[in-house]
């Protein structure tokens, strides 16, 4: 079997499609190409709104359809840039767009927006797909699944480290140099700000944190968004944009009056504030904080994370993997782990029974 994987997915912050080509044969996987594809306006405005607010049925399969062709253009494209014919890839593992994550809630559920069955009948592969579900069959918060890529990719014997993938919500990964992993979702990461700069600024993102930068924290606003109970909450635990909602945060700044200014500001300083907190909590101190996630170019939020921690802050991309593309890899491991038949074990990470085999296959 080829060890060629392909990973693609859709982010929190619902804005584009990353996907890329990783070569297994290699330790760390070896990173061949990749490709991201922005979502259409109107795709993303129905993706926004299907998170928000009930939705009939034909709306739903029309907006799953759209963003299932989206994928389909973004990984045909980026096996078109490669030069590799499709027989050389082993799978394609395509996480949709997640629309619902309670893992916390009786019962826990998740959804994630896509349809296989057009990726595997029009890209030609073997997909796979669904991988948070038997997760939560097994009694588990269904996330985070990173820690396992983050063990793969950047555990180091003689150091302890924190991964923090900071995508529309920010989790961690504890890697002891020595010991069981750990990891949790930590709260917030770009989707309340994404959405704030879209509503304020009709841009998709606040880029390199400039917005941020310019304004000062309401510190009254920031100590009540800090009390919110998730942030006691002892993992393990996961959350989604559907509790950290423009909802929740217009509750907030209806007790705290605020301009859009210093909303952006106290949004980067929340993310950042419970990325901190969240990593003193680490069973050792860490050494070394690798980020990733497309929120890893946000250069204020980086500055403040620095600030805040007795560590090393660094993008991943002085790892071994630029920061964008981490989550990807994620996905074609997951897909090769399917593949191979090979039980994950999330029990320490998500607090699941029992490793367990994740993923759908739908076959070429």
């Amino acid at each position: 079997m080829s060890e060629v994987y392909l990973g693609a997915l859709t982010g929190t912050s619902m804005n584009s499609i990353d996907a890329a080509l990783f070569d297994f044969r290699s330790s760390p996987p070896q990173l061949l190409a990749h490709h991201a594809l922005s979502f259409p306006e109107l795709l993303q405005e129905k993706l926004q709104t299907l998170s928000r607010q009930p939705c009939s049925l034909p709306e739903f399969a029309l907006t799953e359809h759209a963003l299932s062709q989206c994928f389909v253009q973004c990984i045909n494209t980026l096996i078109t840039q490669a030069g590799i014919a499709k027989s050389e890839i082993a799978a394609a593992g395509v996480h949709g767009q997640t629309l619902l994550h309670q893992g916390g809630a009786s019962p826990r559920t998740t959804l994630q927006l896509l349809d296989p069955n057009l990726i595997n009948a029009q890209c030609g592969l073997n997909v796979v797909s669904d991988f948070r579900r038997r997760d939560l069959a097994e009694g588990g918060e269904g996330a985070p699944l990173a820690p396992l890529i983050h063990q793969l990719l950047f555990h180091d014997a003689s150091e302890d480290r924190a991964v923090v993938n900071i995508g529309g919500i920010a989790n961690i990964t504890f890697l002891p140099a020595a010991g069981a992993i750990s990891g949790f979702d930590s709260g917030p990461g770009g989707a309340l700000m994404d959405e704030w700069c879209q509503l304020h600024q009709g841009d998709a993102f606040d880029r390199e944190g400039q917005w941020a930068r310019a304004g000062d924290p309401n510190e009254s606003l920031l100590e009540a968004m800090l009390k919110d109970p998730y942030f006691d909450q002892p993992p393990p635990k996961s959350t989604g944009r559907e509790y950290f909602s423009r909802d929740w945060l217009e509750g907030l700044i209806s007790s705290y009056p605020s301009d859009p200014d210093t909303v952006q500001s106290t949004l980067a300083e929340l993310t950042a504030r419970s990325i901190a907190d969240a990593v003193s909590t680490a069973p050792a101190p860490v050494q070394t904080v690798l980020v990733c996630g497309g929120n890893a170019r946000n250069l204020y939020l980086m500055e403040r994370l620095d600030a805040l921690l007795d560590a090393t802050v660094a993008p991943s991309d002085n790892y071994g993997l630029d920061a964008e593309w981490v989550e990807c890899c994620l996905f074609a491991w997951l897909a090769r782990q399917r593949m191979h038949a090979e039980a994950l074990d999330l029990t320490d990470i998500t607090g699941s029974a029992n490793p367990a085999i994740a993923g759908a296959l739908w076959p070429a």
